[in-house]
């Protein structure tokens, strides 16, 4: 009997094992098929793994005259989504060299005034809203001048009180006819004061220390097969993932800390500290109001929202995020009530670019303009700025 049971044993064993191979070939070959469907399925999606900005880029930008460098963007740890080779003009401005004196008496010149959206270094120079008119002016010619001149003024982190020195200073010596504010909801007020401003930078300063350089580590521990587009997603997803949410992960990194300060200007009421920073940033419109007037030239503004505001999904992330005393609106609103009160022309982009689809308006990461999205603007601001200029002609 114990001899029959020896022989029955090993049977048993042998068995067992040849059902457990069995399983784990199974096994491999299901995870094998799920890895060749999913890195099929990205790569007909048109999915490439990203190269994510290096903390260090910012580095090798130089806002001089004539600087050249390769623009990929702001934002530590986002994505590349393009690389745009810069040349700057001798003002140090992305815009082409004007000579001060008109090619002729007749030219009509427009002075653009703004930030990141003005400076547009996403996108080629030609590309820019503010080339697309100059080329539609000179192509239509409306006002039968034979010539026009749309010379812009922009540069990142800058807001009312830089473009009033840009203004004082370039104004007298380019003469426009008419000067054409663009107001960024998103930061220009942030920007106006340096209590706001000083909390931005600091945000700023500890995401490119803390945050930027953890998120990046991971992702390339994590993106192991570089020939592989699968990995490259699941590595950007789940980095994207852990930089939202590093609190969980770190005990030096609170959940307040994730959040960039500049959300507050959809805060209402306003924090202290924001009631200040709207009044400077009346106060400094009314300055550059003032100084067009005194230099003799019409002035309008355009209103442009980031996509938090314009996408309807983006809406409701930002809402989620905060506690309901978040009015997304708000700020166009705001500028609006003192274009009003002060007889100043404005137009908001908020409607054409969220009837263009914001998906294809605004860069994904980036959140500036797509070559789509400054085409929309132009396409959008040419009847509205058409009307000042002829208005200031017709003085």
């Amino acid at each position: 009997m114990d001899s029959a049971k020896s022989d029955e044993f090993p049977g048993k064993g042998r068995r067992a094992l040849k059902a457990a191979l069995a399983g784990l070939l199974v096994a491999a070959v299901t995870v094998a098929l799920v890895l060749v469907v999913g890195e099929a399925a990205v790569r007909l999606a048109g999915y490439q793994p990203p190269v994510l900005v290096e903390t260090g880029v910012k580095g090798t930008y130089r806002f001089a005259p004539g600087a050249r460098f390769t623009y990929v963007g702001f934002r530590p740890g986002s994505p590349i989504e393009f690389r745009n080779p810069i040349v700057l003009n001798k003002l140090g401005f992305h815009d082409r060299d004007y000579a001060e004196a008109r090619p002729t008496p007749k030219t009509y010149r427009v002075m653009v005034l703004g930030d990141s959206y003005v400076a547009a270094m996403e996108v080629e120079n030609r590309q820019a809203f503010h080339k697309l008119l100059e080329a539609r002016l000179n192509a239509e010619d409306p006002l039968g001048r034979g010539s026009y001149e749309v010379i812009a003024f922009g540069q990142g982190n800058r807001a009312q009180e830089a473009e009033l020195n840009w203004l004082r200073t370039y104004g007298p010596r380019y003469k426009p006819d008419l000067v054409l504010l663009v107001f960024f909801c998103g930061n220009d007020v942030m920007e106006n004061s340096p209590v706001t401003y000083g909390k931005a930078t600091a945000f700023a300063g500890f995401y490119q220390k803390v945050i930027a350089p953890r998120k990046i580590a991971l992702y390339n521990r994590l993106f192991v097969v570089r020939g592989s587009r699968l990995n490259g997603f699941v590595a950007e997803r789940v980095a994207t993932f852990y930089a939202m949410r590093m609190y969980l992960f770190h005990r030096d990194v609170t959940r307040e800390q994730l959040a960039g300060p500049d959300i507050e200007v959809y805060r209402t009421p306003p924090a202290p500290e924001w009631e200040d920073a709207w009044r400077r940033t009346a106060a400094l419109l009314g300055e550059v109001r003032q100084e067009a007037a005194r230099q003799g030239a019409g002035y309008a503004m355009m209103v442009i929202s980031g996509p938090q505001a314009v996408a309807e999904a983006g809406q409701e992330r930002l809402k989620g995020s905060r506690d309901s005393g978040m009015d997304l609106e708000q700020p166009d609103r705001w500028v609006a009530g003192w274009c009003s009160d002060n007889n100043v022309a404005s137009l908001s982009l908020a409607k054409a670019l969220r009837e263009a689809d914001p998906r294809r308006v605004f860069w994904r990461y980036d959140a500036h303009l797509t070559p789509f999205g400054h085409q929309v603007a132009a396409d959008a601001l040419y009847p509205f700025l058409l009307t000042q200029m002829k208005a200031v002609a017709g003085r």
